[in-house]
């Protein structure tokens, strides 16, 4: 253990000379969860120009995630999110879906599926 706490030392002093790393104890871990919500899915939006229609299939998108309860969406870290247009009659009809996520810095706490409440015997 002493070998360990001198290397991390050692690492710590020659990254803060360098002004690139504050240390904090080493068995101290902290980690940011994905949490995300049920699929939304955007209006169909019509346009002439595609990328003006996946732009606004975008924005309808994060309007209704944060209708469905995120605060601050995006659609980069959405989960299995789909961006769909066909071309029609010289316009593009697009279409976004996907589950709005969150970073949480702190995991919710865990739930029992439904049927597993505890029985006492």
């Amino acid at each position: 253990m002493r070998q360990y706490s001198s290397v991390y030392a050692s690492i710590c002093a020659t990254l803060i000379a360098g002004g690139l790393l504050v240390c904090s104890n080493p068995g101290a871990v902290l980690a940011a969860v994905r949490v995300c919500l049920p699929h939304v899915t955007s209006s169909v939006i019509k346009d002439r120009s595609e990328q003006n229609a996946k732009r606004r299939a975008l924005l309808d998108w994060v309007e209704k995630a944060k209708k469905a309860g995120i605060e601050h969406p995006s659609w980069r870290i959405a989960n299995s999110k789909v961006l769909k247009c066909v071309s029609r009659n010289g316009f593009h009809e697009c279409v976004a879906h996907g589950a709005p996520c969150t970073i949480k810095q702190k995991a919710p706490p865990p739930t029992k599926p439904p049927g597993s409440e505890d029985v006492e015997v």
